[in-house]
């Protein structure tokens, strides 16, 4: 599962910041209690998509390669 998250976790945060965190959440620079709520709501949502995405995508693309029985 690292892999799916390596290669989604850029394009998430980036996605979720811009259309879900800022327009529902204020952040403050150097104000870590008031940005803890957005910041553990991003990463929660990050891994549920990075966890989806190797069920569906990675974990099928393993079986490719192996022999058929």
């Amino acid at each position: 599962m690292c892999y799916s998250i390596y290669l989604f976790h850029g394009a998430l945060l980036y996605i979720l910041h811009d259309h879900l965190i800022q327009p529902l959440f204020t952040l403050e620079k150097g104000q870590w209690p008031t940005n803890l709520l957005p910041l553990a709501t991003l990463t929660i949502l990050t891994l549920i998509v990075c966890s989806a995405a190797y069920k569906y995508i990675e974990r099928p693309s393993m079986l490719w390669g192996s022999p058929k029985k």
